[in-house]
């Protein structure tokens, strides 16, 4: 399985697990590859070895966050600016330890079932840092039953030093961590629930967190129409503050995630390239970048929760983060097991579900392949794509990650 992109001077076919240059002359008018280019395609082995083994396990600690960001998917209702009123969120809810026990024991279950034995964790929310011990309580537990890598998502304004040493010392390795464009822009989109920016205050942790733990960080910037302009300074900014070797980095259109929210940039190609300079605005500047793939999504990839669940803090599982907390999108509890399959199928939604122009419609997808084939078309002719074959690893996997080779099949 592979997706061809055309790329400057070639075709790029993006799998699940490696990619692969393909000479121009080896596709089609139709954009079908001839016999024998299909063939070496199929043979350099794109899809991907399932490891059968691995667990994945998405936890919302809590859905409270102290911040007020207007275009949160979180969101039921636009944020009353007139009164200052943040907007309202899905229903509050926190993990408590009869809750988090009930978590593990069901987590435990379905890796018995399927035959795993390793866990891979990821902390969300909300924001989870609110509930800090009830993070460090499931990580060991998770350490109990096979945890082998644990990841957060986070706003990091509560990620000081002593919180994130406790959290690397219970096991976790990972961090992923939003910024809305430079810091003026920042500081008027991702603010507290009070109206208060937060730029300097996660910059302040992230600079001084990189220097007394060991975590690796993954940067998602998102972009909307105000925050777009200004991403080419927040990297400069970054870099100059940061070490770009200890952060890995993404641009993230922000699709009508929020009730109401409008401030979404075009899905044009124009566009994409603008994002693909930004990634290589990144690259040149030292940050790391994850190569495009089709690997499916290891928490709502699989219906059903065959490869991975996500429970919400009171124990009722979803299939996607996107779409915990919602009503009428429950798909089954940590105490009974996921519903039957008839239930389950109109209720299993996928990443970017719920805004226009979702992940597999035409128009995103050729957006996505226009920005891809930028970045795949600059790491090749900088070097740092070579000859011969590495795994395509992506922000899915590691978050952090970026392969070091693609094959060359012509």
């Amino acid at each position: 399985m592979f997706r061809l992109i055309r790329g400057a001077d070639c075709y790029w076919a993006v799998g699940q697990r490696r990619i692969a240059r393909v000479p121009l002359d080896s596709v089609t008018e139709d954009g079908v590859l001839t016999p024998m280019q299909a063939e070496r395609v199929r043979s350099a082995d794109l899809s991907p070895v399932i490891d059968h083994g691995v667990y994945h396990m998405t936890v919302l600690v809590t859905t409270s966050c102290n911040l007020a960001c207007s275009y949160c998917f979180q969101n039921t209702a636009p944020a009353d600016l007139s009164l200052r009123r943040p907007p309202e969120r899905i229903p509050a809810a926190a993990l408590d330890d009869d809750a988090a026990a009930a978590i593990l024991a069901f987590c435990e279950r379905q890796m018995t079932g399927r035959g795993a034995t390793k866990l891979d964790l990821m902390l969300f929310g909300g924001e989870p840092t609110l509930y800090l011990r009830q993070c460090l309580n499931l990580l060991a537990g998770a350490a109990k039953i096979g945890l082998v890598h644990a990841g957060m998502i986070s706003n990091a304004t509560r990620l000081g030093p002593a919180a994130a040493i406790a959290l690397e010392q219970a096991g976790l390795r990972s961090v992923q961590v939003t910024l809305d464009g430079d810091a003026p822009v920042h500081d008027r989109i991702r603010v507290t629930r009070g109206g208060r920016g937060t730029f300097e205050q996660i910059m302040r942790n992230l600079e001084r967190v990189a220097a007394r733990t060991s975590l690796r960080f993954m940067l998602r910037v998102n972009l909307t129409g105000e925050s777009m302009d200004s991403a080419w300074e927040l990297v400069d900014r970054l870099a100059t503050r940061l070490d770009p070797a200890r952060f890995g980095i993404g641009f993230a259109r922000v699709n009508d995630a929020g009730p109401e929210f409008a401030d979404t940039i075009e899905m044009s190609a124009a566009q994409a390239h603008v994002i693909g300079k930004l990634y290589k605005h990144a690259l040149d500047t030292g940050f790391r970048v994850g190569l495009p793939t089709l690997k499916p999504c290891i928490a709502c990839g699989v219906v059903g929760g065959g490869t991975g669940s996500v429970v919400n803090a009171d124990g009722t599982l979803y299939s996607c983060w996107e779409s915990a907390g919602k009503e009428g999108y429950e798909v089954g509890t940590v105490a009974d097991g996921y519903l039957a399959d008839e239930v389950i199928a109109p209720r299993w939604v996928s990443c970017g579900f719920s805004g226009s122009n979702p992940p597999g419609t035409p128009a995103f997808d050729a957006f996505r392949d226009v920005v891809s084939a930028d970045i795949l078309d600059w790491m090749y002719d900088s070097g740092r794509l070579q000859r011969g074959f590495a795994a395509a690893r992506g922000p899915a996997d590691d978050r952090t990650q970026e392969a070091s080779a693609a094959t060359s099949v012509g």
